[in-house]
């Protein structure tokens, strides 16, 4: 019973650390825009894709989509895309 707890256990631990490597996504018309890309997404090419976004408080953008979610995109320093996370309002 010890061992099937363990396996369990790792295969939970395992599925965790999956799902934190996955990239966060945004769509904007008919593009995707991803966190991880290894180019990067600046502020220009996010706008010109997305439009304004809802709110802007500094480097964290808030965009409002049609269905009522809700996406934070965070960029760093340079202007690149850091992060993108769904919301709650």
């Amino acid at each position: 019973m010890k061992r099937i707890l363990k396996v369990i256990f790792s295969f939970i631990l395992l599925l965790g650390g999956i799902s934190n490597t996955l990239a966060a996504s945004m769509q904007c018309g008919t593009q995707f825009i991803n966190d991880d890309q290894r180019d990067g997404q600046s502020k220009d090419k996010i706008l010109a894709m997305c439009g304004e976004p809802e709110t802007k408080e500094g480097n964290t953008w808030y965009y409002k989509k049609p269905d009522g979610a809700m996406f934070r995109l965070h960029f760093n320093g340079s202007g690149e895309l850091e992060s993108i996370q769904e919301t709650v309002e």
